[in-house]
């Protein structure tokens, strides 16, 4: 894929998630996904919470890269954590 006998490609890598972002962009569940985050992180108080200082396409690209993380952890691991700490909602 990107790294084969020691070799990368970040010109590779930058298209392949490119591909793969706007792949998932169309996916029903992850356009869901994302509209709740932002409005979850635009209700709270913080860097995130003004659209100004950070773009909705910026969000979900985070997203999709955390998603990812723990996909490949599990691949790894066969397990995912069983709660993650977050304080509540406002």
């Amino acid at each position: 894929m990107i790294l084969r006998r020691g070799t990368a490609s970040y010109p590779t890598y930058h298209s392949a998630c490119t591909v793969h972002f706007a792949l998932e962009n169309q996916r029903q569940d992850f356009q869901t996904a994302t509209a709740g985050l932002i409005d979850e992180l635009r209700r709270r108080e913080g860097p995130l919470s003004r659209s100004g200082n950070i773009s909705d396409e910026f969000i979900a690209r985070r997203l999709l890269d955390k998603l990812m993380f723990w996909e490949g952890q599990y691949l790894r691991t066969g397990e995912l954590p069983d709660h993650i700490d977050c304080p509540p909602s406002p």
